[in-house]
This record gives C-alpha cells, structure tokens and sequence, in this order.
C-alpha cells in the first residue's frame, strides 16, 4: 500500500504530466473547434507505481481510442481480457525526465517497484493471457519470467513484492478454468434456450460471475522461477505480507446463496474469513476471524501485524498473535446530550437515551502503529489499545444548521499523519462556497492547549511534492489567499 507522501506525489505529478501531454492539443484547437475525433487523441498519464524514496514514478500514457475493439457481446465472460493497450513509461521527478519501457504501446497491469526501487514487476498481455516481466531500471531491460508450472496467470491476479526483493507473490488459475469458465458463458448465451431455476442456490450468471474469482496463490522464486503454491484454488483477497516476509494474512469469501432483492456483493450471500499463513515449511492456514456474514473492511498498521475495523460503531482491535478481538470503545464516551443531563440535574436517564451511544469510525493507525485514529461526528479521537484509554484530539467547529445550505458543516477529512506522528494531515471543503484545501493539523500543541496554525488556500489544493517536507499549491482560479505554517 502507498505511504501517503508517495501517494500524494503520485496525484500532483499526474495532474502535471496530464496537462504537459494535452498542451499540443489544446495548442491545436485554439484556432480550431474541438471535434469528436480530437477527444479521442487527448493523452491522459496514469501513475502506477512509485518507488519508496518517491523519486521514479512508473505510469502509462493513454487515449481514449486506445479501448476501441472492445467486443461488448462477451461481456461478463471470464475468460475475457477487454483490450486497453498504452505507452509504459519511467518518470524521474528529480530530472522531470521521461522515457519508454516499451518501442509500441502494449497491454501492462499490477506495475510494481522491488524494494531497492531497482527492478519494475508487472504482467504483460500476450494473445489471451497475462504473463510475468521485470524491467531493470539501471540495464533498462526488460526480462520475462517463465515460470515454472503449467498454470496460467490470473487476468486479475495481484502482485506483492517480499520485502527482500527476491520473490514475488500473484495468482493462478487452475488448470482447465478457461475452458470450464468459457463453456459456463456460451451455454448462457449462445444456445437457443436458457433456464433459470430459483430453486438452485446461485443462478446461472452469479455462478459465472463468481468464477473470475477463484484464483491460486503462489509465491515465485526470481532467481529459478520456481513456483511454490500456498493454497489451494479459492476465493482470496486482500493479500498482505508481513514485514519480515514470514507470514502472509488473507481474506476468504464463501458464496452461499443468490441473494434476491439487494446488492449481492455487499449485502448478503456471502460470507468472509481472514486467516494467517505462515510462509515457511508447510503451514496451515490459521483463523483470525472466524466465518461471518458481514463484509470485512480492516485498517492494517505498517507492519501488517495488528489490524482494526469498525462494527455497530465501536472499534475492535487484534494482533495476528491472537485469536479473539477486543471492543476499545464500547461504553467509553457518553453522548454529550447525557453528559450535560447528568451534570446539571443528576437525574437518571430513561431508557432511550440509554439506547443511544457514541458510534465511532475508523480513520487509521499512527505512523508507529501503537495507536488508532478514530471519528465521532463531533471529533477526532485517539486510541491507545494497550490501555485502552482514548483522547480527543481534535474537536470539529459547530456550526449552525441554518447557516449552511447543506445542513451543517463537512468535517475535514484525514488523509493521513505526519511520519513523526505530530501532525495530522487534512483535506476540507466549504458548503457554501468553491473552497477546498489542505490542512496540517498540529495535535501536540492542541493537547497543550496553544494555538495551532494550519494552511488555508481557497479555489486551490495542496499537496506533497517530493520527499522533503514541501507543499505545492495547484491554483486553479484567483491568486491564492493562504498562512504557511
């Protein structure tokens, strides 16, 4: 997962390229009218991957004529690959120069930096199917690996790096899954009659739909291309490794039924389990939350060693050393409106506002992971999760409801803290008005009761521009009115 900074690099160098590539066109139609096919040949740069010290940025160059020859009649077909062919390219933000991987413009997905930002991973589309490259930035070389198994490539596969730089984690498809996933499509759509029968547990397309996802972990050695597989064919996802490369976590999806009348993927037949998988020897997967229905959203600390999530709004927290989650904030705030009740009159509540609770949200983990980040819609918290103590950090201003046009003011949101975790990073926009900007929050000094100075840019964004602390202002109107901290 991107850092913040690399990520925000990545949004600040896309808008610059996006307008660097569109300025021939633009240069081209001031003297003419803009007509269909000029809409197509406008170039758009989408980063991909950034290297950890945000110096090189792998992305790809498009138009919007690069998607014609999609065939619409397959679509929902598995074994489908929609073609979406683009320049591949190497950005680097300290020289601003760029350069091609590819002479032509080729099929690329799931781009990757190795550790030591030396070596670019990424699948590359030959005929029907995906397979396996590296690009050496130094050599500027690109090599496909030939792995060493008769199993395909997934078309929607991931791609994780181990942390020493010597293998790769992506997934499989077992064998006789195209032609299975194939034959699926055809009976639904070729043949003169079609049955549906709702006394059968799926219907025919969520059966055909849910093939896409079965899929085989398996971690590749780049040195022999040997392939070890970890599982066995299921449905996986969120897929992360931990730090020391010993272990990974995972999420497993069981469809149950065709769910009728609501969202299927969201709201109901289904059902989620994370697990831990150790990476040495021959391990066996171990639960981490057992088999449940609802969906499973986890905030993970850098390390991927402890994780949080949010449920009927209180915040639970486990280790991947543990079996059973604990409840960090049921019962731990009151309601302001019991509070103030309580104080002033000490009377007893009745039974509806003992009904009614604080309900949190997960924001995310400190840079150290030692403590989460919760909201409220009054504020933002801090939890500790050895104590279990929790703070607020940070108190949204009041507002009232008939002063704004949408009943009452948008909280800023958090994108992110700072690395020493002093400063909480956030994006805000005005109700009434085009103002938008970016904030730094200085929580140390507001637990000390000082004064805090923040940036404050109406008509522009802000946002982090290279590996030092800098911020770069994108103007997008009037001259910018702001306070630097």
């Amino acid at each position: 997962m991107l850092s913040f900074k690399r990520s925000l690099i990545l949004r600040s160098i896309c808008l610059m390229i996006i307008l660097v590539l569109s300025m021939n066109t633009l240069a081209a139609l001031e003297k003419t009218s803009l007509s269909i096919s000029d809409s197509l040949r406008i170039k758009s740069f989408s980063p991909q991957a950034i290297t950890d010290n945000g110096r090189f940025i792998a992305g790809t160059i498009s138009m919007r004529k690069d998607r014609f020859g999609t065939d619409y009649k397959r679509y929902r077909d598995p074994t489908y690959i929609a073609s979406r062919k683009t320049e591949v390219v190497i950005l680097d933000t300290d020289t601003q120069e760029m350069h091609p991987i590819f002479k032509s413009k080729v099929q690329v997905q799931q781009l990757s930096w190795s550790p030591d930002g030396k070596t670019l991973a990424f699948f590359l589309r030959e005929g029907d199917s995906y397979f396996l490259h590296t690009y050496n930035r130094d050599k500027k070389k690109v090599e496909k690996i030939k792995l060493k198994s008769t199993k395909q490539i997934a078309s929607n596969s991931f791609l994780v790096w181990t942390n020493d730089g010597l293998k790769l984690i992506l997934a499989l498809q077992e064998e006789g899954w195209a032609k299975k996933s194939r034959a699926m499509f055809k009976e639904a759509t070729a043949g003169p009659v079609t049955i549906y029968d709702s006394r059968k547990p799926f219907l025919k397309w969520d059966l055909i739909r849910d093939q896409s996802s079965l899929l085989i972990p398996a971690i590749i050695e780049l040195k022999d291309h040997k392939v070890k597989e970890l599982l066995p064919e299921g449905r996986y996802s969120g897929i992360r490794l931990a730090e020391d490369d010993t272990f990974i976590t995972f999420i497993q999806t069981y469809p149950i039924k065709t769910e009728y009348g609501q969202n299927y993927y969201r709201n109901g037949g289904r059902e989620y389990e994370l697990f831990r998988l150790g990476l040495k020897g021959k391990a066996e997967p171990k639960p981490l939350i057992k088999r449940r229905e609802k969906r499973l959203n986890l905030s993970w600390n850098k390390d991927n060693t402890m994780f949080a999530w949010e449920d009927e709004g209180d915040i639970f927290f486990q280790s991947v050393e543990e079996t059973k989650a604990r409840n960090l904030t049921k019962d731990k705030v009151k309601p302001e409106e019991e509070e103030k009740k309580s104080k002033e009159s000490g009377e007893e509540k009745d039974k509806e506002k003992q009904e009614k609770k604080v309900r949190f949200s997960m924001i995310r983990f400190s840079p150290d992971g030692l403590k989460l980040l919760a909201g409220t819609k009054k504020g933002l918290w801090l939890i500790d999760p050895k104590s279990e103590k929790l703070e607020m950090v940070y108190k949204f201003p009041e507002e009232k409801k008939e002063d704004s046009p949408r009943g009452g003011p948008q909280p800023a949101s958090v994108v992110s803290w700072s690395p020493d975790g002093r400063y909480l990073y956030m994006t805000y926009s005005a109700t009434d008005k085009w103002e938008r900007g970016f904030t730094r929050y200085n929580r140390i000094l507001c637990m000390k009761g000082k004064s805090v100075s923040y940036v404050e840019n109406q008509n522009s964004t802000r946002t982090w521009m290279g590996p030092k602390d800098t911020l770069m202002n994108n103007v997008t109107a009037k001259k910018e009115k702001n306070r630097m901290i």
